[in-house]
């Protein structure tokens, strides 16, 4: 394996001792994870004892900056942190600021590309909810002040033990906006909205009352059926009605 090489190894899902998988319990949610290069990736020493989750949707930014690429626009997965403690470049090794500086610098650029994710995603949909939009992109602006009063401190006056106490601040901040934009969107995504289920089968039953009508109206009564302007005006009336609803509904939360 050449040197410039890191290896992952997992799996898809867990499974149970039984050997079954696909239910929701955390044998099956869950899977090993191993990644191994020759040359040093992490300046995180190795500890039986230490464990760390990390989601599938944080292995897009995280491989995405090992290889110096962009991180895709829609992601919303957050970098494995203690890949990004070492650079041989900056001699981090030598320096725990370093290492942290170097784990919130990636942190800094997932984070920002979450925000014009969400900015855009903002613009074009209601259903993110106004106030966290709000309370997040202040989170994220006030690690950026943060960051940059940081950087002054450090040209001026060199590293201390103070230095190392913001930085981590800053680390859990960035984290804190990255989870907290991942929660709030999955929770907006993955749920069942009763108001809107009931609006589509009312205007399914509104739907099929109409189609009735017409066929009474043409076969039984022996009438003349409306034009079809009128019948395409009565439907984008009904989902006109819908379209508004659904705006003020969510902007209302």
């Amino acid at each position: 394996m050449s040197s410039d090489t890191v290896l992952f190894v997992l799996g898809d899902h867990g499974m149970t001792r039984t050997g079954d998988h696909g239910g929701d319990s955390q044998d099956e949610l869950e899977a090993g994870l191993f990644i191994y290069s020759p040359t040093q990736i992490s300046a995180v020493p190795y500890s039986a004892e230490r464990t760390e989750t990390v989601s599938q949707k944080d292995f897009v930014p995280t491989v995405s900056l090992m290889l110096g690429v962009p991180i895709p626009f829609s992601n919303l997965g957050r970098v494995i942190t203690d890949l990004f403690t070492h650079c041989p470049t900056w001699k981090t090794g030598s320096s725990p600021i370093k290492q942290l500086f170097h784990s919130v610098k990636a942190l800094r650029l997932n984070a920002h590309q979450i925000n014009t994710y969400l900015q855009e995603y903002f613009q074009h949909s209601s259903d993110f909810p106004i106030q966290t939009y709000y309370q997040l992109k202040s989170v994220l602006d006030n690690a950026e002040t943060e960051l940059n009063q940081f950087l002054t401190v450090l040209v001026q006056d060199g590293e201390n033990s103070v230095m190392k106490e913001k930085l981590e601040k800053l680390r859990d901040k960035y984290i804190y906006y990255i989870d907290e934009v991942r929660k709030t969107a999955e929770g907006v995504w993955a749920k069942f909205d009763i108001m809107s289920m009931t609006i589509g089968v009312l205007t399914l039953i509104l739907a099929l009352s109409v189609n009735v009508y017409f066929i009474k109206i043409s076969f039984w009564w022996k009438r003349d059926v409306p034009s079809t302007m009128v019948v395409v005006f009565l439907v984008f009336l009904v989902y006109l009605a819908f379209a508004v609803f659904q705006s003020f509904f969510y902007r209302g939360e």
